[in-house]
């Protein structure tokens, strides 16, 4: 029996829209498990008390790489070692995923899992609050529920996440193509752009910013008369009228930017190379 081209057609389309209807995502699916096609995910964690002391000894029990900076001095420590001979200068041959760095009542863990990369950082909005950050490595671009269970086990030793899933939830980051920053936050863009970067340290690698552990390396140009703003933990290295080369909390950049004080922040120029 010969059937009929466009009819058969008509009931193959009727069957693929039934079926896509019948799986199509719906919030409340959408809250069981994230399912965005993104590479970053970032979860604001409630209100947290944070013994950076309890820290410490748990990156230690882990057998971490641990860096703590303390003004201009900084120490390093494997587990429970501590590494005298280990050279800031040549920290990136060493210092290498899981880490923690700490400086003063701040710290950043990252981890290099085998399917997902981590951060847990202090937050720009709230100084006082950490967020979040997991990037699942390629071609993996989702989380699910199991992946969030184990991220929280990992965690769970320093004493800085809670517990419970519920109490926090997962969304997908998507970074600026061009990072712009907002009216009245007197940054250079590329520095603006690492503060909202899903990887700090990538992020200033890829775009020349030197890092010291949670800080930046940057120059602050101050209004006629002004005097450096207080209370942002600022770590000072040189200073020229005007002009003050700091090593800035990341976090509290924006911060900066916006204080009366300061004329702009950028990055700080470099030496040009003897001409041959």
């Amino acid at each position: 029996m010969r059937i009929n081209l466009a009819l058969w057609l008509g009931m193959v389309l009727l069957a693929l829209g039934s079926w896509a209807a019948q799986w199509a995502p719906t919030a409340s699916s959408a809250g069981a498990a994230i399912i965005e096609a993104q590479r970053h995910f970032r979860a604001l964690l409630p209100p947290q008390p944070v013994d950076i002391l309890n820290v410490i000894w748990a990156a230690q029990s882990l057998d971490y790489w641990i860096r703590i900076q303390t003004g201009l001095n900084v120490v390093y420590l494997k587990g429970q070692r501590p590494c005298t001979a280990c050279d800031p200068l040549q920290e990136a041959q060493f210092f290498v995923p899981p880490q923690l760095y700490v400086d003063g009542q701040h710290f950043w863990i990252r981890l290099d899992e085998e399917s997902w990369q981590l951060a847990l950082r202090p937050a720009r909005e709230l100084p006082t609050r950490y967020e979040l950050i997991v990037s699942p490595k390629l071609p993996k671009t989702t989380l699910n529920p199991e992946d969030v269970s184990a991220i929280v086990a990992t965690l769970r030793p320093f004493g800085v996440i809670p517990s419970q899933t519920e109490s926090f939830s997962l969304e997908p980051l998507i970074p600026p193509a061009k990072p712009e920053p907002p009216e009245g936050v007197r940054i250079d863009s590329v520095l603006y752009g690492l503060i909202t970067a899903p990887d700090w340290k990538a992020y200033a690698l890829q775009n020349g910013i030197e890092l010291s552990g949670l800080r930046a390396r940057v120059l602050v140009e101050l209004e006629a008369g002004a005097s450096l703003p207080e209370g942002l933990d600022l770590v000072v290295e040189e200073r020229a009228a005007e002009r003050v080369r700091v090593q800035a909390l990341i976090h509290r950049l924006e911060e900066l930017a916006k204080d009366p004080a300061v004329a702009f922040v950028r990055l700080p120029s470099r030496p040009q190379s003897p001409s041959p």
